[in-house]
């Protein structure tokens, strides 16, 4: 924790962030950016630590199938890998992509949103996940 406090103050984080608006792929960047950390240090920070955002956060590679490569929250879900399709439509676009699904939990699912958008050109998509309202 205070590694982190030092990376990423908490008082100035949660009044930089707040500034910042609704949750994106590009604002997780943006905060990464500013306090010089990595994409998942930022992600558990703004989720984890200081509880900013209610979404989950994920970084998935396509080589040649989806593999997580981290994810930040709950991981209340079967699978936390969007479906090809989203993540192809994400990769092939220099947006972020939306999208909904169906994530299964049990003989359940859960109606979640996306919010994909591709990272350089290694077949890295950043994603934040909540739940459909």
């Amino acid at each position: 924790m205070i590694a982190a406090e030092l990376l990423i103050p908490s008082e100035d984080a949660t009044e930089f962030v707040q500034s910042l608006g609704p949750p994106s792929p590009e604002k997780l960047r943006v905060i990464a950016e500013k306090y010089t950390v990595s994409l998942q240090s930022a992600a558990i920070r703004v989720h984890s630590d200081l509880s900013l955002w209610k979404c989950f956060i994920g970084m998935w590679e396509r080589h040649p199938r989806i593999r997580t490569a981290w994810f930040v929250g709950h991981r209340r879900w079967e699978k936390v890998e969007p479906d090809s399709y989203s993540l192809d439509l994400a990769l092939s676009s220099a947006v972020p992509v939306q999208s909904k699904e169906l994530w299964q939990r049990g003989p359940l699912t859960d109606p979640v949103w996306l919010n994909l958008l591709r990272i350089g050109d290694n077949g890295r998509v950043l994603g934040l996940i909540g739940f459909v309202n």
